[in-house]
């Protein structure tokens, strides 16, 4: 295949090309660009040249792209949506006055003790700013940012295989959790206790197996009667029965302050873990993104 001379080509005519490409008509495409339709024909006649190809071909009332036009179309609107990311970097972001909506990856356990600050934050200082949450996994999540369609991933778990930027938000660990009047706990909980209590085990994880290995080695063997990856289901299940959750100390005190629920140190050294706030290279100087996490680091100090 010849190969193409690019200094021939300029910017309007890929963008031309994209139009017909998805538009599969000259007259739509020229409308959605708000050009004329000569002006569009006479873009696609100087493609047909550098490409030596007819590229669109007439099929009744719109335009069916060949072969050739086949093998482009996917790859120009990647170079466009890569270069319009470029040039829509900010370098001012009023968060008083902006109208956006950012997307973030953030587990239901974080979403709990994160969100209602950030959105509390929101309200004061960026009225017409929201955001979309979703809960990735660590990797799907890495690979979503690597692609431009997160902006921003909270976890305590590095991604395994992309290089992303990162700043630490805070620290945690675990702590026994469970209704206000259990029957069985006082104050604190004893070794002997945690091996008799019907424990939950919650939201399992690499931490989580790290502190059930510490409870082995103190001889507490422990067998869950509820396993569930749904960390918001810890309050409600707590209120009708006498299972204990360990959950993040964060997460406990949070669900203490709304239900009636306790909290009580394990009887083991403590699983201690750091979460982070992770987020891709090319966002890294964007006034707008900036301004995100140091938000969610503002909120992230005051847990």
């Amino acid at each position: 295949m010849r190969s193409i001379d690019i200094s021939r080509l300029d910017l309007n005519l890929l963008v031309v090309f994209d139009a017909v490409y998805r538009q599969k008509n000259v007259s739509w495409a020229a409308r959605s660009l708000g050009r004329s339709q000569p002006n569009v024909s006479a873009a696609l006649s100087r493609l047909r040249a550098v490409f030596e190809d007819p590229l669109f071909v007439r099929n009744g009332v719109g335009m069916k792209a060949t072969e050739r036009a086949e093998e482009l179309g996917p790859s120009i609107r990647v170079a466009l949506e890569q270069l319009e990311t470029s040039l829509k970097t900010r370098s001012v972001f009023n968060p008083k006055t902006a109208s956006h909506e950012f997307r973030i990856s953030v587990s239901d356990y974080l979403q709990a003790i994160l969100l209602p600050g950030l959105m509390a934050y929101l309200d004061k200082e960026a009225p017409d700013v929201g955001l979309r949450v979703a809960n990735l996994s660590t990797d799907d999540a890495a690979l979503t940012l690597k692609e431009g369609r997160l902006d921003l991933l909270v976890s305590s778990y590095p991604p395994a295989s992309i290089r992303l930027k990162q700043q630490r938000l805070f620290s945690d660990e675990y702590v026994c959790a469970f209704r206000a009047d259990h029957p069985e706990i006082g104050e604190s909980v004893t070794v002997e206790q945690l091996g008799r209590l019907r424990l939950a085990d919650l939201c399992a994880s690499p931490l989580t197996d790290q502190m059930t290995d510490k409870l082995r080695l103190q001889g507490i063997k422990t067998s869950p009667v509820l396993r569930t990856s749904m960390c918001m289901v810890a309050p409600f299940v707590a209120a009708q029965s006498d299972v204990v959750f360990i959950l993040p100390k964060r997460e406990a005190l949070s669900f203490a302050r709304f239900f009636q629920m306790r909290t009580a140190p394990l009887p083991v050294p403590p699983q201690k873990y750091d979460t982070f706030q992770f987020w891709a290279e090319r966002s890294d100087h964007d006034a707008a993104h900036r301004w995100l996490r140091k938000a969610v680091k503002h909120v992230a100090n005051a847990l």
